[in-house]
């Protein structure tokens, strides 16, 4: 003879929502990951998964968020990021009812900048003049080039990427 069994049926109802915002504070090696969760009725965890395809690889620290029916926002901070790098991440929630996963988002850091400027050397005689040098970035950063003493020498140049600073003089 044969004994029946039977399981409970889990409603889909009863999973946490969750929700994956647009991450946000994003700089050259951190950003904070946002997301919404609605734990429905039941004790709920709450994690983000990251990394640099959508297989992920990265899980955050978990939280709880109570078993509440209103949705709550998740954020996790990350450091330690590679710049100018695209990452993905989507949040995770999981009750006794089961797990639900946010949609895969990303974010790219951003570019780390570096500078250098040509060797240059000039000795202004008695009369005014004026001149240049060479600015080499790593990359298509911004930069910007003023004069600390404004009442002999001038200068307003900018630029993104490689350029060429130029100045004046007065005698």
């Amino acid at each position: 003879h044969r004994d029946l069994h039977s399981f409970p049926t889990r409603r889909s109802s009863d999973l946490p929502t969750v929700s994956t915002s647009q991450a946000d504070q994003i700089t050259t090696t951190s950003a904070e990951m946002i997301g919404t969760v609605n734990p429905n009725g039941a004790d709920t965890t709450v994690y983000f998964q990251y990394g640099l395809t959508t297989s992920y690889g990265n899980n955050t620290g978990s939280g709880d968020f109570g078993s509440g029916t209103t949705t709550l926002n998740a954020y996790s901070t990350l450091s330690g990021l590679t710049p100018n790098t695209i990452y993905h991440y989507r949040i995770v929630a999981s009750n006794s009812n089961g797990q639900n996963v946010g949609s895969d988002m990303q974010f790219t850091t951003l570019n780390s900048c570096s500078y250098s400027l040509s060797s240059y050397s000039s000795s202004p005689g008695s009369s005014s003049g004026s001149s240049s040098f060479t600015v080499t970035t790593g990359g298509s950063c911004t930069w910007s080039a003023s004069s600390d003493s404004t009442s002999w020498l001038h200068t307003s140049s900018s630029g993104t990427g490689n350029g060429t600073v130029n100045y004046s003089y007065d005698a």
